[in-house]
């Protein structure tokens, strides 16, 4: 039949009935210039029609019970940023959890690859196993490794600002779910969902969403707010976990540029200050706070960025030990720590705390640090190589899309569908 006899059949304008059409909600098939709809397709349009109509009401549980606030989450997540070793995979797991504890009902969290095809990794958070699982087929994270395309939520990301869809019509979920889904969307329903880009040295880096079960509470603009603070604290996070990695690349350089040093002066040999001064000096330009101590745990060499951070230079750091460093109730935990490594218990310790500056203020920091031993076990020097933590701000956090609480000027970060 053509489309006027159709939209008579199923008692619409002739209107509605193309706009299902085109939208791929009604099947048809093109002839010349006009639609012909089959009996078939009548029939499965009031199928699926039927089964909408007869979603079971879900319990309202908007928020699962948690003790812990919504400032609660935002708090851990900063203090996971003093950590000396964070890893991306527990971020997300972390953070994905922790979210949907105070804000529900189910939360993702997705780092992409520098593809920006590919998950690194991602995380997804419900208190029911398996609307995880179909929530995760229903995102894509599937295959190995997984691809991400562009739908509702991963917007966020490929678009680079928030979106909220307070109502998603249950239509058009079922036109964005694979074939193989569909059967799950009446035992499964999203009823509402929201998403946030994460950002990491200014750029997009993996988003968070949220998706609700309920149609009677919608995520609202505070959500919103919420959700992208909590973008920026994972963002912040990611930042940390490339510098950590990074502090690790150098310190093992460095560590075998001394030990070199020590191979070929032989057995016993103890690095000279010379030695040590022409490593770091080629490290001027380092973005981390290098040191080299020596068996008695002095300074004898230091990178640029450690004078100007500390404000010494390197005549008074040649002077000091490095406990002369650390807070006065720090010092007995840093005596601690360096014995460690030069009695040959540890080879690498990873520490943070506070610094004392020339000025007499304090700075916190986050030191990696190594011992470097010649083929006789013989210890040469310390390696230090320090991360300067700076504490989070709301005020401070900004985004592709500016502040961290509202939309660039003209822009809409809410979305009817």
């Amino acid at each position: 039949m053509n489309l006027k006899a159709a939209s008579r059949e199923l008692d619409v304008h002739y209107q509605t009935a193309y706009k299902w059409v085109r939208s791929g909600v009604l099947q048809a098939v093109r002839v010349g210039g006009r639609y012909e709809v089959s009996e078939a397709a009548i029939a499965q349009f009031r199928a699926t029609r039927q089964s909408f109509a007869a979603v079971p009401a879900a319990p309202v549980r908007c928020a699962p019970p948690s003790e812990l606030s919504r400032e609660d989450v935002l708090e851990e997540l900063e203090a996971m940023a003093t950590d000396p070793v964070i890893a991306c995979t527990s971020v997300v797991s972390f953070a994905a959890r922790r979210a949907r504890e105070v804000v529900g009902d189910g939360c993702m969290v997705v780092l992409m690859n520098a593809d920006r095809r590919h998950i690194d990794s991602s995380a997804l958070s419900h208190e029911s196993p398996a609307r995880t699982a179909v929530l995760s087929a229903a995102l894509g994270l599937v295959g190995a490794p997984p691809v991400m395309g562009i739908n509702a939520v991963s917007q966020a990301y490929f678009n680079g600002y928030p979106i909220r869809v307070p109502h998603v019509p249950q239509d058009a979920m079922r036109l964005a779910l694979v074939p193989e889904l569909r059967q799950y969307l009446v035992q499964y329903p999203v009823h509402s969902l929201m998403a946030a880009p994460i950002m990491a040295a200014g750029e997009p880096v993996g988003f968070v969403a949220f998706a609700r079960d309920t149609a009677t509470h919608p995520y609202s603009a505070d959500d919103e707010a919420y959700m992208v603070r909590l973008a920026d604290r994972i963002g912040a996070l990611v930042q940390v976990t490339r510098e950590i990695t990074m502090a690790w690349r150098e310190r093992a350089e460095i560590v075998a540029e001394m030990r070199e040093k020590m191979t070929r002066g032989g057995l016993g040999y103890v690095p000279t200050l010379e030695d040590a001064h022409d490593v770091v000096a080629a490290r001027s330009q380092s973005p981390f706070l290098i040191a080299i101590f020596d068996t008695e745990s002095r300074i004898i060499a230091a990178n640029r960025t450690f004078t100007e951070a500390t404000g010494y230079d390197e005549a008074d750091l040649r002077a000091m030990p490095t406990f002369g460093f650390v807070s006065p109730d720090e010092r007995d935990c840093e005596i601690a720590n360096i014995t460690r490594l030069v009695s040959g218990e540890l080879d690498y310790h990873d520490l943070h705390g506070h610094s004392g500056l020339a000025d007499g203020s304090e700075i916190f920091i986050a030191a990696h640090r190594a011992a470097v031993r010649g083929l006789d076990a013989t210890l040469g020097c310390i390696v230090s190589v320090a991360r300067v933590v700076v504490p989070f701000s709301d005020a401070a956090a900004t985004t592709a899309w500016g502040s961290a609480y509202e939309p660039a000027v003209g822009e809409s970060r809410t979305h009817a569908a």
